[in-house]
């Protein structure tokens, strides 16, 4: 594994919530670290396995399925928690998924860490909700401390 770290933010912005991990990855845009680098995917399982090669460290945020809170944000590094979150579904395989096929592949980092924002709303051409545009506010704030502390 290479020593670089990379953001990756998934999602669809002109999916409402969905749009989370681009939110995250625009307001990440100027503060981040010049070693950091980021990569916008609307989830295809081969972007984010290209943007996995070479990393020894990853950080992932997507928006998850409504489960009656939005804009919970949860930060998980196990891939057995991640299971039990599930993205929302215009992704074909979610983070969890990808997860594991990049380590059946070899090619996950050491370290893996994923945000997951809760959404509410995920049809075409809505907006993000209130508390999930709050949410990526906090997760952008952890992700800065994140890279910092590395």
């Amino acid at each position: 594994m290479g020593d670089r770290t990379v953001v990756i933010g998934i999602g669809n912005r002109d999916r409402g919530d969905d749009a989370v991990g681009p939110a995250v990855l625009d307001r990440l845009a100027g503060p981040l670290p010049a070693d950091v680098e980021t990569v916008c995917t609307d989830g295809d399982p081969g972007d984010v396995l290209e943007a996995l090669a070479g990393c020894r460290r990853t950080i992932v945020v997507d928006a998850v399925s409504p489960a009656g809170r939005p804009g919970r944000l949860v930060r998980m590094t196990d891939r057995t928690a991640l299971a039990s979150v599930r993205p929302s579904s215009s992704h074909a395989l979610g983070p969890a998924e990808v997860l594991d096929l990049a380590a059946q592949l070899e090619r996950l980092p050491a370290d893996v860490v994923v945000y997951g924002i809760e959404g509410a709303a995920f049809g075409p051409g809505r907006p993000m909700s209130p508390a999930v545009e709050d949410a990526v506010e906090v997760a952008v704030g952890m992700i800065l401390e994140e890279v910092a502390d590395a």
